[in-house]
């Protein structure tokens, strides 16, 4: 049987998103045939996906966010759709959701899926009216997780339940595990040196305020009040970098807590860790958390629908108010002064759950089978419009 094409678009190449191409290298080939579209933005060599022989297409070579939709770009989406023979389009995000359903009515009415990524995401009148036409036109809408589901059925009432599925993110584990094995003191002493003796928190998240972390250095002021020994690092890039650096030396936090800034090396930096933070306001899931846990390491987490969908209400970290400073203060203190034999407990625990039940082999398994619904209903209906007599009587 001939592999059906399925054209998957993205808003931005903004290098590799291994969530994604992890995903998309897992389809089974002989099944379907994945081509990459790109609304805007290109690599200076190529992708991890193009050198897996993945066909990519860039529509805009331009990093400039424009706002609206670009009738020129619609017409080379529509003209890709049916020069390609486009089966079924699967859209990453908002802004793809809009250029693929347009495109598809277009082209004839080709299928299309909405991947919704994180909470919240209808914030306004407008965009719950983008929504109300988007949604309604396509076949299903995936949820990263089942408190976005809940989110997307909450704020988009018309909705049925049918329609929007849940498929709970995962990952790779196979380089976090892999550096389990290398030497932690090691590790430490190549990361931060003069620290042995520490105990190390821990966090991985894009600078952006939904993050948290500026109420997450407030409060380690006061954890280092009641545990001296004790350091935050903070791994990531974003646009409070400068805002962060400045709240750390007004709190004469320049030994205590440290920007590591973007790292390529994460699972060796959570190999340093001997607690890992997790101060997220609202997260679809908390890919950074389902890595943390997959590294054996004991969570303070806040108390929102994502951790507590991935934690399960197992006894692997400690919850905390996201909101206030003191109880993250408690949360990590209370943390540093379990055990040592409970922290390993805790993330014993933490890592079966993230690999036994968020692994990308389940992502993969799981979108195919909506795949192949999708399909088989289409090809029903197509066979009923060849053969409107077929089912009725004499």
């Amino acid at each position: 049987m001939k592999p059906k094409n399925v054209l998957h678009i993205i808003s931005k190449f903004n290098g590799d998103y291994p969530l994604f191409d992890d995903f998309l290298l897992r389809l089974d080939p002989s099944r379907f045939q994945s081509i990459v579209c790109f609304l805007r933005g290109k690599p200076e060599h190529k992708s991890r996906l193009e050198k897996e022989g993945v066909k990519t297409i860039y529509l805009d070579i331009s990093t400039k966010k424009g706002r609206g939709v670009k009738l020129t770009k619609l017409l080379r989406l529509k003209g890709i759709l049916q020069e390609e023979g486009i089966d079924l389009i699967h859209c990453q995000r908002h802004k793809p959701t809009v250029y693929g359903v347009w495109a598809a009515m277009m082209a004839g009415g080709i299928p299309v899926i909405a991947s919704v990524h994180g909470a919240k995401r209808t914030r306004s009148r407008r965009r719950r009216l983008a929504n109300r036409v988007l949604f309604s036109k396509a076949a299903k809408v995936i949820a990263v997780s089942n408190a976005v589901r809940k989110d997307i059925l909450m704020t988009n009432g018309w909705l049925s339940e049918e329609k929007v599925i849940a498929v709970q993110n995962g990952l790779d584990y196979t380089a976090l595990l892999k550096a389990q094995s290398l030497s932690k003191k090691e590790l430490r002493h190549q990361t931060l040196r003069g620290y042995d003796q520490y105990f190390w928190f821990g966090t991985v998240g894009r600078l952006t305020p939904v993050k948290n972390h500026e109420r997450l250095i407030r409060a380690f002021a006061g954890v280092t009040r009641r545990l001296p020994d004790t350091i935050l690092l903070i791994a990531g890039s974003g646009p409070l970098d400068r805002e962060l650096t400045e709240l750390i030396k007004n709190n004469n936090l320049e030994e205590r807590v440290h920007l590591m800034g973007y790292r390529q090396d994460v699972p060796q930096l959570l190999r340093t860790l001997d607690a890992f933070v997790f101060p997220s306001i609202s997260e679809g899931l908390g890919l950074a958390l389902l890595e943390a846990m997959a590294s054996g390491l004991p969570i303070v987490a806040s108390r929102i629908d994502a951790s507590l969908e991935v934690m399960d209400g197992l006894d692997c970290g400690i919850y905390v108010n996201p909101l206030d400073e003191e109880d993250i203060v408690e949360g990590m203190v209370k943390m540093k002064e379990l055990d040592p034999d409970v922290h390993v407990q805790m993330g014993e625990m933490a890592r079966k759950r993230a690999i036994d039940c968020f692994s990308i082999d389940r992502v993969a398994s799981e979108i195919t089978s909506i795949y192949d619904a999708i399909l088989s209903e289409r090809n029903s209906s197509h066979e009923m419009d060849a053969h409107p007599l077929k089912n009725q009587g004499p």
